[in-house]
This record gives C-alpha cells, structure tokens and sequence, in this order.
C-alpha cells in the first residue's frame, strides 16, 4: 500500500519535491529557501548544564524536576569532542512512515537527523522558531529504563517545552512539525 503525501502547509519552499523508498512509501520534502538554513556552534567539551542553562525551556514531562535533573537521573550525557559549525534545516517530510523510513529519506536527500546538543544549541540561538513548530532532533535515540527507544523534541505549550517521544509513536510528521536536519 502506497500513501502519497499532500501539500506542505507552512514552508515557502523553492520546490516541493517527492522522493521513493524502496517502492514502499513516498514523502513530499519542502526544498529549503536560504532564509530556511541556519547556523549553530557547538564548543569542545560544553556539557548539558551549560546548553541547557539560560535557554527557557521546561520538562516537557514533569514540572517537578528540571530538565537538568531529568537528564542526570536517566543518565542521558553529551560529548563534543571537538568545535564545529553546521547548517542545519528544518525539514517537512510530509507522508506516513516509520522512524527507518525517516532516516533513509534524509539519507536520499543528503542530509542527517540532528543530534540533542545540536537541538539544544538551535533552541537557544533560534527561539522564536519553536512558537511556529514542533521540531524534532531524531539524531539522538535514548533508551529509558524500560528499553524503549525515544527520540527528542521541542514544542510549545503555553512555554517552551523539551520532551521525547517513543519511536514506535512517532505522530505523522508533518503540518507543524519539522525535522531539525544537517547537510553531509
């Protein structure tokens, strides 16, 4: 069974263009304009507590313990082994499909899934953004305690908001959600 992905609504794209995988799933990808590219730095050695201090951004699950807690607890830990500067884009896949079917569709386009610390440092250097879209960093897959696998993302309700998601319940990324993506 084939889905064929409809419109992008939101995206002033250059071109909308459809891409194949294996013959089993088509997605629209909104072709990003360059005011659609952004810029992020990421610093040797930052920890979690440093990206994650002065950017606003609540426990999407628990307003009793900060993000910073949460982290610490799950033992969920960053490395940057070195600077480096990427672009990076906020993609619109629009179709229906799994997390694999996500990733070797970036793959086909060139493009990787952006990682947490990457997320983190666009949210911090590009906030505003976050009030018009769910963006997604599918990048980083985290295993609770449970052995469920989740990736993260950031929304705004009523606040800005970082909270994760199983992948098996992945939502229909599409409309108002948008995958954080980096150039190979």
């Amino acid at each position: 069974m084939m889905f064929l992905g409809v419109l992008i609504f939101g995206c002033t794209p250059k071109a909308v263009v459809q891409t194949e995988h294996h013959g089993l799933q088509y997605f629209n990808r909104c072709i990003a304009q360059e005011s659609d590219i952004y810029t992020i730095n990421l610093a040797k050695g930052v920890t979690l507590k440093e990206l994650l201090a002065d950017i606003g951004l609540a426990n999407g699950y628990s307003t009793e313990e900060t993000l910073v807690e949460m982290f610490k607890r799950e033992g969920i830990q960053i490395d940057v082994k070195e600077d480096y500067s990427v672009q990076v884009e906020l993609v619109s896949l629009d179709g229906v499909g799994t997390y694999q079917d996500l990733m070797l569709n970036l793959d086909t386009m060139g493009m990787r899934p952006a990682t947490l610390e990457e997320l983190l440092v666009f949210a911090k250097k590009y906030p505003h953004l976050q009030q018009f879209y769910t963006i997604w960093a599918l990048g980083t897959v985290w295993k609770d305690e449970d052995g469920v696998e989740n990736v993260f993302y950031l929304s705004f309700y009523e606040k800005r908001e970082l909270s994760r998601e199983s992948i098996s319940e992945l939502p229909h990324i599409s409309g108002q959600y948008r995958i954080l993506a980096v150039r190979k």
